[in-house]
């Protein structure tokens, strides 16, 4: 297993024959970009802020699109800043933005599972055990 990401893509299917392509894996820094900017800003202890958990993760994956405007124009987002697919983003139909959303929130559900799956205790290393004994006396127990 690489210990980097590489820059793969995944064409994931829309309503009405449209499509999202999304990168198939977030980097380290492309998660912690994520994380940044879903932070409320000025608030201690730093705290999310739900309204942006959303958008956030549209942004952080979302490569290219199918969509197009009302006159059948292509709507480009394709090596756009991130404030041009920003706006454009907040421009959709909220309804649609939920249908982009749902796509690629299940995408990293789909990720996650398949890298709990491969997970597995190498050669020759112990597991721990699921529940560990302690002596009665381990950090002074209570037990009368």
């Amino acid at each position: 297993m690489s210990w980097f990401v590489r820059p793969d893509v995944v064409r994931l299917p829309l309503s009405d024959g449209q499509w999202i392509t999304v990168k198939k894996q977030l980097s380290a820094g492309e998660k912690h970009d994520a994380h940044a900017r879903m932070a409320q800003v000025g608030v201690e202890p730093m705290r999310v802020d739900v309204f942006k958990v959303g958008p956030v993760l549209v942004l952080a994956y979302l490569v290219d699109w199918s969509l197009t405007d009302d006159d059948g124009h292509p709507v480009s987002i394709k090596g756009e800043p991130l404030d041009v697919v920003e706006a454009t983003i907040r421009a959709l139909q909220p309804e649609r933005f939920d249908e982009i959303h749902e796509a690629i929130a299940r995408h990293e559900l789909a990720i996650a599972e398949a890298r709990l799956q491969k997970k597995t205790i190498p050669p020759g290393e112990i597991g721990s055990s699921p529940i560990s004994i302690s002596p009665v006396g381990a950090g002074g127990g209570t037990s009368g």
